[in-house]
C-alpha cells in the first residue's frame, strides 16, 4: 500500500512540476512579449521625437528665411523711399516749394538727405531763422532755389507744415 501511495505522490509531484514549468514558460513568454512591445514603443517614441526635432529645425529655418526676406524687403522699401526723397538743390526750384518746407524744425532737418542738409547749411538756414519764426525753424529763403517761380515739390506732393 505504501508503494502505491508513493507512486501516486510521484505522479502528483511530476504533474505539479510539469504544471509549474508550463506556468513559468507562459509567464516567460508574456514578459518577452511585453519587453518587445516596450522596445517597439521606445523606437516609435524615438522616431516621433526625431520627427518633431526635424520639424522644429525646419520651422526655425523657415522663420529665419522669412525674417531675412522681410529685412531685405524693408531695405528695398527704404531704398525706394530714399530714392524718392529730394536730395539735390534743384529739387526745390520754386518759392512755393520753399514755402512748403518753411515749417521744418532742426529736428526735421536731420531727416532730410545729406545733400539737402548741406545746401541748407550753406544758405545759412539752420543757423539763422528769419521772419521772427520760432527758434530752430528754417526760413523759406534758406532753402535751395527759393527764388524761382512756379511748380511744386516732387510732382505736386509738396510737404506742408501741417503734414509734419
Amino acid at each position: 500500500m505504501w508503494e502505491k501511495r508513493e507512486e501516486e505522490w510521484q505522479r502528483e509531484k511530476a504533474a505539479r512540476d510539469h504544471l509549474m514549468n508550463e506556468v513559468l514558460a507562459v509567464r516567460q513568454r508574456q514578459i518577452q512579449e511585453k519587453m518587445e512591445l516596450n522596445r517597439r514603443a521606445q523606437e516609435e517614441s524615438i522616431r516621433y521625437r526625431e520627427q518633431l526635432i526635424k520639424e522644429l529645425e525646419e520651422a526655425k529655418e523657415l522663420t529665419r528665411r522669412e525674417k531675412e526676406q522681410e529685412k531685405e524687403l524693408k531695405t528695398a522699401w527704404r531704398q525706394e523711399l530714399e530714392a524718392q526723397v529730394p536730395c539735390a538743390p534743384e529739387t526745390f526750384p520754386d518759392a512755393e516749394g520753399a514755402r512748403a518746407m518753411s515749417g521744418l524744425t532742426e529736428t526735421t532737418l536731420f531727416s532730410l538727405c545729406p545733400a539737402d542738409r548741406t545746401a541748407l547749411a550753406r544758405a545759412g538756414g539752420a543757423a539763422a531763422p528769419e521772419g521772427g519764426g520760432r527758434g530752430g525753424e528754417i526760413s523759406p529763403a534758406a532753402l535751395p532755389g527759393a527764388g524761382a517761380a512756379g511748380g511744386q515739390v516732387h510732382g505736386g506732393a509738396g510737404l506742408s507744415p501741417q503734414g509734419r
